[in-house]
């Protein structure tokens, strides 16, 4: 059998990104690793999800964060918002769900995420706040996240400070290797082993890569039975 193959590449979108974002971005499949290798458990939540409508769906076998398990966190409070139907868009609908709560917690976060006040970005605001409150809430250490401004805007000394850290991936690897019994020699050299052995390679599920597996088994069955 003669099929057309290809070496497997990763295309990064973020390559003209400021360095430091494109570091953090790289950081991520380490953490996902780490994931699957149970070392730290993550969580996620629908309104979380909710923020990838509309953006192109992704192609990789993997699914989400690579793969690694990511548990369902539970809601801050006892909701079931609407999110389509009428002539609202889900984001109206959204924005007018988080801008209506008034529980005490959320209104302190949403001071230091700055949605308590009115301008262009107090969407944005006002999920980030909700996003803290959930993994306050869940009962998790940090909330990962790529925006930098949110990072900088919980590193607070108010009162309302965040009981969690709100930390960027590098920051995260960081502060899991101060705690020691989280990351281990072991973890970094499956890590290292890990990225030799996939190297130039993709994800064992994705078709091109097992028609790639294949012609590399029929190549090795041609040559032993020439005697190579």
């Amino acid at each position: 059998m003669t099929a057309p193959v290809t070496r497997w590449g990763e295309d990064f979108p973020h390559e003209r990104a400021h360095p430091v974002m494109r570091e953090h971005s790289l950081t991520i499949p380490l953490i996902a690793h780490l994931a699957r290798r149970e070392r730290i458990e993550l969580m996620t939540h629908t309104e979380a999800l909710s923020e990838f409508w509309g953006l192109p769906a992704t192609r990789d076998p993997r699914g989400l964060f690579l793969g690694a398990p990511v548990d369902r966190a539970s809601d801050p409070i006892s909701y079931s918002p609407v999110v389509i139907g009428g002539v609202k868009t889900p984001e109206q609908r959204r924005y007018d769900f988080l801008s209506s709560l008034t529980h005490p917690r959320f209104l302190e976060l949403q001071r230091v995420t700055g949605a308590n006040n009115p301008g262009p970005r107090r969407a944005n605001q006002l999920a980030d706040a909700f996003h803290i409150w959930t993994a306050e809430e869940a009962g998790a250490d940090y909330l990962l996240t790529t925006d930098l401004r949110l990072v900088r805007s919980a590193a607070t000394n108010r009162p309302e400070k965040p009981r969690i850290g709100v930390v960027a991936p590098r920051q995260l690897i960081r502060e899991l290797l101060r705690k020691r019994r989280v990351i281990r020699l072991r973890d970094v050299v499956s890590w290292a082993w890990f990225q030799y052995r996939t190297k130039g390679r993709g994800p064992s599920e994705h078709p091109d890569e097992q028609l790639l597996d294949m012609s590399r088994r029929l190549r090795d069955h041609e040559d032993n039975r020439r005697g190579r």
